[in-house]
């Protein structure tokens, strides 16, 4: 697949006065199905935002012949090598043109910080500038969402969908993966030796190994699986956008902002869009899909007049539909991490004897499609529970073979190099008991939201982290590391009690970038959508991401997120997927 084919996209006018096939690349606009009033345009279904959720729903909707879909994206075209090169992952950290570059409100028990949050804003999504992680969670994680009401969303219900996007390139004969879907996962092809002895030194504390962390039981440590296809990302857009972009009834467009929805009474008949300056009526014939994300999706609805009354009247808008959940319920997997230098050359790092090794990386890699430029650097983890009572993990370890920058702004943890070499690990809190926010900042589209994650609200959130970190530091203090002459730099050998350890994760914890719930499925009066993923209260319109989950899973959340909109396309056509038993 090349990386800058040309994308062309065209489809279906329908009008009574154009009858005629009209095609379009991503770039000039067609022309309009009515100028009299506006430029507009129709289709069966409109798809809001082309991250990992959009791209599944473009793929599976277009592939029937006689029905019209638009694919609506606000950022660019995912052209950018630095995408599809996985080391150029550091570089998208904070791209001012690829990444939303949220931030969060000041965290009371965080240490009054603003904690950034990235988004992506091209096709793929977040799938587009990731750590590329292949990571379900535990099955208890949707047998809760079923217990909760959520009809049909068990995890033996779901596993057929994970398996329907998986085309896995190792587990050939497993029964909880797929091998012909659009969605190529693998192991990587090659890692650096200390991510086997940070596996080894876990072992040696007493953790299991873990195979396969999608399998049937996914604790212990290991080495983790990553979307990728021949050495390069696999984002939900290459996976599955990409293969079908000529289909004449997908049109998509790219640097397409969408100001609010269209409603009549309480039914959604579109989208308004900003595109090349023009504003644009695209109607839904059948539906239309909220595909923006935890963080864009409830923003959509809050300033179309769907939300809680009276903070659509603090911003002046007019209430279509009184839903207090819109918005609320964020929940994200809160970090914070233990980091080392050394005098080893053997970790990834920048530095002047590194230097040779750097250049032979990128021969490497344009050869191979190998090495440290394939590697996403974050090679082996583990999932652990800090209480032994408890029935699933509750931390995560993210074991990072290089060393980690110093800290960004308001000293949150950077994801970037630092100069030299080192090792580390990241705590993450899987479960977390805190609930936050987004709210609209004003009901203009330009301005970003006011996010509110709500960290450590729930204290116990700050004690099982601070386990998890002083769990990290055992690990790393294992013998198995002393070769590297490595150094603990960061908590720091000053900080040692759990009092220190909780004021350290306070001041310098981050985020693991799983913001998830503000649009939760459910059928109490808190829940936005329904089982069917359908808005209550308004019709023809449903949220499809991972805005939906009504609790966050144990892990990653971009294969859930995919999961999700494979499920809604067969929600659309009426389908349900045969169940699997082997959970």
């Amino acid at each position: 697949m090349r990386l800058h084919r040309r994308i062309r996209h065209s489809f279906h006018h329908h009008s009574m006065s154009h009858q005629a096939k009209a095609k379009t690349s991503i770039g000039p606009l067609p022309a309009p199905l009515n100028k009299a009033m506006s430029d507009s345009f129709e289709f069966d279904y409109v798809i809001v935002g082309a991250g990992s959720a959009g791209c599944v729903l473009a793929n599976r909707l277009s592939a029937d012949p006689n029905t019209t879909v638009c694919l609506i994206e606000a950022g660019p075209t995912d052209r950018n090598p630095l995408i599809h090169v996985p080391l150029g992952m550091a570089s998208l950290f904070r791209h001012r043109e690829l990444n939303w570059r949220f931030e969060t409100t000041p965290q009371a028990n965080a240490g009054n910080r603003s904690i950034y949050t990235p988004r992506g804003r091209v096709l793929g999504g977040s799938s587009a500038i990731n750590g590329m992680v292949y990571m379900r969670g535990h099955p208890h994680d949707y047998d809760d969402w079923a217990r909760a009401g959520n009809t049909g969303w068990s995890f033996a219900e779901v596993l057929p969908y994970f398996i329907r996007s998986e085309c896995n390139e190792i587990w050939r004969d497993s029964p909880f993966h797929g091998t012909h879907g659009p969605l190529h996962v693998t192991d990587l092809g090659s890692c650096n030796p200390i991510a086997q002895t940070f596996v080894d030194a876990a072992v040696g504390l007493g953790l299991p190994r873990c195979s396969d962390f999608n399998g049937p039981d996914p604790e212990g440590v290991g080495y983790r699986q990553v979307t990728q296809r021949a050495g390069k990302r696999e984002s939900s857009a290459t996976a599955f956008l990409s293969p079908v972009r000529s289909r004449s009834n997908l049109c998509v467009w790219t640097d397409s902002l969408v100001h609010r929805l269209s409603l009549q009474g309480k039914r959604a008949t579109g989208v308004v869009v900003e595109r090349a300056s023009t504003r644009i009526n695209v109607i839904a014939r059948r539906e239309v899909l909220l595909c923006a994300g935890a963080i864009g999706s409830p923003q959509l609805l809050m300033r179309s007049g769907i939300g809680e009354s009276s903070h659509l009247r603090e911003h002046g808008i007019d209430v279509v539909h009184h839903l207090r959940g819109v918005g609320a319920n964020l929940q994200d997997h809160a970090a914070a991490s233990v980091s080392y230098a050394c005098k080893s050359t053997i970790p990834y790092g920048i530095s002047i004897r590194a230097f040779p090794r750097l250049a032979w990386s990128a021969l490497e890699y344009l050869t191979t499609r190998r090495g440290l430029f394939a590697s996403n650097v974050l090679e082996a983890a583990a999932y652990i529970r800090s209480d032994p009572t408890a029935d699933r993990p509750d931390i995560q370890f993210s074991f990072m073979s290089a060393r980690r920058g110093g800290p960004s702004r308001r000293g949150s943890p950077s994801t970037q190099f630092g100069w030299g070499h080192g090792f580390g690990i990241t705590a993450i809190l899987l479960r977390p008991e805190s609930r936050g926010s987004i709210r609209l900042a004003s009901s203009a589209a330009t301005d970003p939201p006011l996010i509110d994650p709500a960290f450590f609200s729930a204290a116990r959130d700050l004690q099982v982290l601070v386990r998890g970190l002083q769990l990290a530091r055992r690990v790393l203090a294992q013998p198995n590391f002393a070769p590297y002459e490595g150094q603990e730099i960061s908590p720091g050998r000053r900080i040692q009690t759990d009092e220190a350890v909780s004021d350290f994760v306070r001041h310098n914890s981050g985020v693991a970038f799983h913001p998830v719930g503000t649009c939760a499925m459910g059928t109490s009066a808190d829940a936005v959508v329904d089982p069917q993923l359908a808005v209550h209260g308004i019709g023809r319109l449903r949220v499809m991401d991972a805005s939906v989950m009504p609790t966050i899973v144990t892990g990653n959340t971009n294969a859930p997120t995919i999961m999700i909109a494979e499920k809604g396309a067969d929600i659309l056509a009426g389908r349900t997927a045969i169940a699997t038993s082997h959970c």
